[in-house]
């Protein structure tokens, strides 16, 4: 049996970027979660626990900066 593949979450405001990353991630066999701005990312966090965070630095609401923050707090 094979070592399970890393849980990914992606955080980005831009709906092709975040679908395109998750199609490919998914058909590489990830389990991937999407967010679209950094609160709704901070959610799935908590939720998901993904060993992977792809971030967007900029974004509306809460940037990736932002989210590093209170990841780095936690």
């Amino acid at each position: 049996m094979g070592k399970a593949k890393a849980k990914i979450l992606i955080i980005e405001d831009d709906t092709s970027i975040n679908e395109a990353y998750n199609l490919i991630l998914t058909k590489a066999g990830y389990e991937v979660e999407s967010a679209y701005d950094g609160n709704e990312g901070l959610k799935v966090v908590d939720t998901f626990k993904p060993q992977v965070v792809l971030l967007d630095l900029r974004m509306p609401h809460l940037d990736g900066v932002g989210v590093l923050t209170n990841l780095s707090d936690d």
